[in-house]
């Protein structure tokens, strides 16, 4: 596909993981939710806004194991300066690959807390600033998960997804910027939603149904 998602015929656009950009292809949701933006944009009319290619962010989802990368983590340019902790007993290893003041790569091994916020660093080319005396140093144990897992990514509970839409958070986006949940991979945005739905069903009891719309957001009680 080219920068507006179009394939090798004009009248047919392609994206997720059967789509091609210079030879990478993206096999998330997050991804493909990124790729479709791009393309909508396209259709719209507007040419300022070309895709140029996906973030390489992946999250093994093994029981008992917890990896997590984005970005460049092992890259082939002297420029680059790693920043590594490794705690053998503990079995975790954490590099952060930092070029020109700014994160291009994490790779976290053991814990991945805060890799939302790693990730978001590498994607936004944020200079860091006094930030780089932090990287993989917060010194504090994994925050633990408040009921059920929904988000394996970011492990984010159902109790502190339900708690945010009680404290105000109406829609699914609103409730993913709070708790980060769904914020990776994406895969889990339809349970943050059905959670969502259950509490506005049960706020309006004579409502028979509450559904989705194709972007899981929750629709209007009517």
């Amino acid at each position: 596909v080219d920068e507006h998602l179009r394939t090798s015929d004009p009248s047919i656009c392609a994206l997720g993981e059967v789509s091609d950009y210079q030879g990478m292809s993206a096999g998330t949701t997050a991804a493909a939710e990124r790729q479709a933006w791009h393309l909508v944009e396209h259709l719209r009319g507007n040419l300022f806004a070309p895709y140029r290619g996906a973030l390489n962010s992946n999250i093994l989802k093994v029981h008992g194991v917890q990896l997590a990368t984005v970005g460049e983590t092992d890259p082939d340019d002297p420029t680059c300066q790693s920043v590594v902790f490794e705690d053998v007993e503990a079995g975790i290893y954490q590099k952060a690959v930092i070029k020109d003041d700014r994160l291009i790569g994490v790779l976290l091994f053991g814990d991945t807390t805060g890799f939302s916020t790693y990730r978001d660093l590498v994607a936004n080319r944020t200079e860091l600033e006094d930030q780089r005396a932090t990287l993989l140093r917060s010194g504090s144990a994994a925050t633990a998960i408040e009921g059920a897992l929904v988000c394996s990514c970011n492990r984010i509970g159902a109790t502190t997804i339900t708690k945010a839409i009680a404290e105000g958070c109406s829609t699914l986006s609103a409730v993913c910027a709070k708790t980060a949940a769904g914020t990776s991979c994406g895969s889990c945005r339809p349970e943050v939603a059905q959670l969502l739905a259950a509490h506005v069903a049960r706020r309006s009891p004579l409502t028979a149904t509450v559904t989705t719309s194709p972007e899981w957001e929750p629709a209007t009680a009517k």
